[in-house]
């Protein structure tokens, strides 16, 4: 009678060790790079953290502030190499854009005057158009942002958005995918029938 195989040991996952690192761990985003893609980055990094600003709230784009400050000291980074304030703009879709005006004035002109126009002048013509991250990176961290608050009522606009500016479906179902582990199934389970329903209604 042949013996029993042994059987292959188990892999231990003790506390799951990748989610017990510390935080400097996670702040070698730009380790092992050439000089120059490493400005690159940094700037890149600087948007997406003044973008965040806008769509996580400052109180975590603050924090986040504070690490990517050190991460760009360590990394000899000045202020120099990083985007300026003012900026030539993008290009803008001005018949695409006025429609999406008018649609929000329609709705909220005459309730909330002051939000229509903060969202017009800083959101859609000053922050969507800063020349230092491409729209189809701005509108992915836009998407993972709503998705991480469980926003999903601003969803659709916005993944369509991200969608007209390259993202495709493969990469954005990846998306979802990755942030599944990072934001939560609930948020995920929220979100993947509106970016169903959002792929479904494409052309294709």
């Amino acid at each position: 009678m042949e013996a029993p195989r042994p059987r292959a040991a188990r892999p231990q996952h003790r506390n799951f060790g990748c989610l017990d690192r510390t935080q400097s761990d996670h702040r070698d985003v730009l380790s092992f790079q050439p000089r120059a893609r490493q400005r690159r980055q940094a700037r890149e990094i600087s948007e997406i953290i003044t973008h965040l600003a806008f769509y996580a709230g400052w109180a975590n784009a603050m924090s986040a502030v504070a690490i990517a400050k050190d991460v760009f000291a360590a990394r000899h980074i000045g202020a120099d190499q990083l985007p300026d304030v003012s900026a030539i703009p993008l290009p803008i879709d001005e018949v695409a854009e006025a429609k999406r005006a008018t649609s929000v004035e329609a709705q909220f002109g005459a309730f909330f005057p002051g939000v229509v126009q903060y969202t017009t002048d800083v959101l859609f013509r000053d922050l969507w158009l800063r020349p230092d991250l491409a729209p189809r990176e701005r509108s992915l961290v836009t998407v993972s942002a709503l998705i991480a608050n469980g926003q999903t009522a601003q969803l659709t606009p916005h993944l369509n958005r991200a969608m007209d500016n390259g993202l495709t479906q493969t990469e954005a179902s990846e998306a979802i995918a990755q942030l599944a582990f990072y934001v939560g199934w609930p948020n995920i389970f929220s979100a993947m029938p509106v970016a169903k329903d959002v792929f479904e209604k494409r052309p294709h």
